[in-house]
């Protein structure tokens, strides 16, 4: 089976490429050859082994410009020509941004296509994010879908199959809900003398109570949230050791700096940049927080859980399949930096923290295997092959 990966741009080190590179990782072992088909590609110097391994993974990436891809007449027409003659048997969309000119391209080919909703926002100011769907909003998505749809939309998560099934009115037919997944072999808990030298390369004391928050330095992530939420912390517990890790890299670095430098506790605040394995940011960890504004999934709560983090975040994607509420974490709601600190106070009691770290581990296992994604999607591939 032959399968072409299109998307507008890939940014090497986001989620979406650490997505796409397992899932490809989990296709190939199931026998199918890859294709991607993209615009700009972005990161290969902040994440040059995942750019690496994406090459490895694919028989041909063919970047159609250097700029992102939009939908436009000279769009339809470059896609057209690779799709249309690559032999393909099935066509996976990546984002929504060029479903649109994957249809009009593949009009009358009969060939399947599926797409996976990757949401995501990288604006420069909290209040450019929109916290939720409004009516007109929601009627823009099934008019879009109903005219440029794929054969089968991957949800990667309930929330996700939610907002299209139960708020767009999509029918449950042409929904696949696929949980997206990650590699377990690679996220699993520390021994204690990995946890330690975790901690140390970090310079964090042993009776710290650390949380980490991933991803990209951007608003959207809700580092603003988590500087106010420590300010309050440290208030209420001036003697407790806090400590917050900010790793990665992004348009933001220097504005989310100077929130750290202006807390209480300067202290507080750890941003080691970029960071090729985020496991041992996890493994010095207690907590994994993010109080994002938008998100599709969140693979990196479903990593951090698989390392024996305890879970807090926002109720966007992925939400309702990484917290069952009081037992593998907390949901807290947008813009809140008083009820994050509520929940993070409330796992200073080591018994308390200890019991949600098990379970969390234990809801990882049974819940994020990438083997079982890979499973599925092959599953789908060819079911949707064979019917074309």
């Amino acid at each position: 089976m032959k399968a072409a990966f299109v998307l507008a741009r890939v940014d090497c080190n986001d989620g979406v490429a650490a997505h796409l590179e397992l899932l490809a990782t989990e296709l190939v072992s199931r026998g199918v050859e890859i294709v991607m088909i993209t615009g700009i590609v972005s990161g290969e110097t902040l994440a040059p082994d995942r750019y690496a391994s994406l090459q490895r993974l694919v028989t041909r990436w063919d970047r159609i410009d250097d700029e992102k891809v939009n939908f436009s007449a000279e769009s339809v027409r470059k896609i057209a020509a690779r799709l249309r003659h690559g032999g393909f048997d099935i066509v996976h969309v990546h984002g929504l941004g060029l479903l649109s000119s994957v249809r009009v391209a593949l009009l009358g080919t009969g060939l399947p296509v599926v797409a996976t909703y990757h949401p995501s926002a990288h604006g420069n100011a909290a209040s450019d994010f929109k916290l939720t769907f409004t009516r007109k909003q929601r009627a823009a998505y099934r008019v879009f879908l109903e005219v440029f749809g794929p054969t089968q939309l991957i949800a990667q998560s309930l929330d996700t199959d939610a907002l299209f099934v139960d708020e767009c009115g999509l029918s449950r037919k042409r929904v696949a809900r696929i949980i997206a997944g990650i590699d377990l072999e690679d996220f699993r808990p520390p021994s204690p003398e990995e946890r330690a030298a975790a901690r140390a390369s970090l310079s964090i004391p042993d009776d710290a109570l650390v949380c980490v928050l991933p991803g990209r330095l951007n608003l959207n992530k809700g580092h603003d949230i988590a500087v106010a939420a420590f300010d309050r912390l440290h208030a209420a517990y001036p003697d407790r050791r806090l400590r917050c890790i900010f790793p990665g890299g992004g348009a933001q670095k220097a504005e989310i700096a100077a929130l750290c430098a202006g807390s209480s506790d300067p202290a507080m605040f750890l941003m080691p940049g970029f960071v090729p394995l985020m496991r041992e940011m996890y493994w010095a960890a207690d907590i994994v927080i993010l109080p994002s504004r938008n998100e599709g999934f969140a693979l990196v709560v479903a990593e951090a859980m698989a390392c024996g983090c305890a879970a807090i975040r926002t109720p966007s994607g992925g939400c309702t399949d990484q917290i069952v509420e009081g037992k593998t974490g907390f949901a807290v709601g947008f813009n809140d930096p008083v009820a994050l600190a509520d929940r993070i106070g409330d796992l200073l009691d080591p018994a308390r923290l200890a019991s949600m770290r098990a379970a969390a581990l234990h809801h990882a296992i049974e819940h994020f295997s990438g083997t079982r994604m890979g499973d599925e999607t092959a599953a789908l591939y060819r079911r949707l092959a064979k019917a074309a």
